[in-house]
């Protein structure tokens, strides 16, 4: 072995490792995963990512991003080992289409894509030697812990970063010499997932790679778009972000494997509880462990179907009481007795407290004339989809994140409609609501800034899920309405969501509110992590009106009164 002179900047080495032997466990369960590790070769910079799956392309992607925006720059060069496991088992075909997008993903950070010869493992030296290091650094710090085994996958991340800055912590002069020297990064990050199209059968799921995931059941019937990445799939129905689904992977000897939440198929198994007995991914379906050894017990001790029934029932109460973890440990009570759970202590001990559900605070008066979607006339608004807005109302898929929903058109197009039919939606569905007029509302956040409690005024509003402001850009606003607006919008900023309506163009805003940059600072809020529906239509109102002038003057012919009605007959005049 020869030691060589690394230049600073000039090479970034990646390389994937096996953490099979540090036996770690996660909620009790071994964990099969490798270590994606990217290293700098001059100032000893490293990064790793906890990969879940094998030595793909899409792992690759997504580690090496991580690596390149944590370090803040790019080196010249990046070499790896040619991806063996990566192109094992391709054809032709497919290594052609890898190496363009490898290819492709270095040329996004302007670096030269090398690689070492296959199986020679010392011509990547200056990342091997480095994987046995950090691996026996991980190894001595679970010692000292006193536990191989986490909670959850992401308090093992945490655990493996933290390893990894004390190490980096140590080279910290060399890493700082040599940043300045790195290529600046692009604008934004390169796509790190595969993308696909998956159809939503009637079994309530779709099936990718061999593996079977469950989605609502609202969703039977569309086709969904994936991004696959190495531990979770994100789907979208058009450019709607619906939800995130835990990755799963088929078995080691080709048998399909299964993702299920319980919540997307309770309501399917209440009518048919006895289909829980033979269920395929039975055990899958069970959140905890508590769940699957309950059922056992019931099965031991009822008949089939009552101890489906049962078991169905208790699913329900945790779906419906969101009390999945506090019911897992009143069932583990009831294992350690060996009783058989009483189902109506349980319902009676998670009855809700109604005073602690917060309200909810709808203007009827407003919502009063849209009771149903349906009532919503999609045929007229074609930029418009329906089933797009069928699983906004969902809201699973974008109030967690706190993204935001923009109506956009002139008046009469049924922007306040479609927006309070949203938001009804919701809230028959458990969410919180407000629906205001902005001018109504803003006014109230005047008064509040006068009385110093704006900052009290926008954190009760915090516990809505969902702000809807109708008629955002309808009056100018002064310098102080602006203000408070502004307010609001950055404090819901990713945390909650904003609905909001507006019959002005972005690009007409300027004339509504005063202040240009203020003004671009809220409208960049706005648009970030938001769904926009432009309803550029002819008015409702209008139309409704010029049919009314077409028909003429008194009541349409269909109510008109005959003209014989009172009129004697001929035979009556002359008899």
């Amino acid at each position: 072995m020869f030691r060589q002179v690394h230049e600073p900047s000039r090479l970034g080495l990646s390389d994937f490792t096996d953490m099979h032997s540090l036996a770690v466990t996660v909620a009790g369960i071994a964990l099969d995963h490798r270590l994606y590790h990217f290293r700098l070769a001059c100032s000893g910079f490293e990064h790793p990512h906890i990969i879940l799956g094998g030595e793909s392309y899409v792992a690759l992607a997504e580690g090496l991003q991580n690596a390149l925006w944590a370090l803040g720059g790019a080196p010249l060069e990046h070499r790896s080992d040619s991806l063996s496991a990566a192109f094992r088992n391709l054809d032709r075909e497919a290594r052609d289409d890898l190496t363009t997008r490898y290819e492709a993903l270095c040329a996004h950070y302007g670096m030269q894509p090398t690689r070492n010869n296959r199986g020679v493992a010392h011509e990547n030296g200056a990342i091997e030697s480095p994987h046995g290091h950090l691996k026996n650094a991980i190894r001595g710090a679970l010692l000292l812990r006193g536990s191989n085994g986490f909670t959850d996958l992401a308090a093992y991340r945490r655990f493996v970063d933290e390893i990894v800055s004390r190490q980096n912590a140590r080279n910290r002069k060399r890493i700082e010499a040599e940043r300045p020297l790195l290529q600046p990064l692009p604008y934004q990050r390169t796509s790190d997932y595969e993308e696909t199209l998956v159809y939503v059968t009637s079994t309530g799921g779709f099936t990718l790679r061999k593996v079977f995931y469950t989605v609502p059941s609202r969703l039977i019937g569309h086709r969904l778009r994936v991004r696959l990445y190495d531990d979770r799939l994100e789907l979208f129905l058009g450019s709607t972000a619906l939800m995130t689904l835990q990755r799963g992977r088929s078995g080691a000897n080709g048998k399909h494997g299964h993702v299920i939440d319980y919540r997307h198929i309770i309501h399917a198994l209440r009518r048919k509880p006895m289909a829980l007995m033979n269920l395929v991914y039975r055990d899958q379906l069970f959140p905890r462990e508590a769940y699957r050894l309950t059922f056992d017990r019931l099965c031991e001790q009822l008949p089939p179907r009552t101890a489906c029934k049962t078991m169905v029932e208790l699913l329900s109460l945790a779906h419906e009481r969101t009390c999945e973890a506090q019911l897992a440990r009143a069932l583990e009570q009831y294992l350690a007795q060996r009783q058989l759970p009483d189902l109506e202590a349980l319902r009676a001990h998670f009855t809700p407290d109604c005073a602690s559900v917060p309200q909810v605070h709808v203007q009827l008066a407003l919502l009063s004339d849209y009771e149903a979607l349906l009532n919503f006339d999609f045929d007229a608004v074609l930029m418009v989809s329906r089933a797009q807005v069928s699983a906004l109302c969902a809201g699973d898929g974008w109030l967690h994140g706190g993204a935001n929903l923009i109506l956009m058109g002139p008046p009469g197009g049924g922007k306040s409609h479609l927006s309070s039919a949203i938001g009804l939606s919701l809230v028959e569905k458990g969410w919180k609501v407000l629906f205001a007029r902005t001018s109504e509302l803003v006014q109230r956040l005047q008064v509040a800034h006068h009385e110093l409690a704006l900052e009290a005024a926008i954190n009760r509003l915090d516990r809505f899920d969902l702000l809807i402001l109708d008629d955002l850009a309808y009056v100018t606003k002064d310098q102080a309405e602006t203000s408070v607006l502004f307010e609001l919008i950055s404090a819901r900023y990713e945390h909650r969501s904003l609905l909001t309506t507006a019959n002005q163009p972005f690009g007409e805003w300027n004339k509504v509110f005063p202040d240009p940059a203020m003004t671009l600072a809220a409208v960049d809020r706005l648009v970030h992590h938001s769904t926009i529906f432009e309803l550029n239509v002819e008015s409702y109102r209008r139309r409704t009106a010029l049919q009314r002038k077409q028909q003429g003057p008194g009541r349409p012919a269909s109510f008109a009164t005959p003209n014989n009605v009172g009129v004697p007959s001929r035979q009556e005049d002359h008899p």
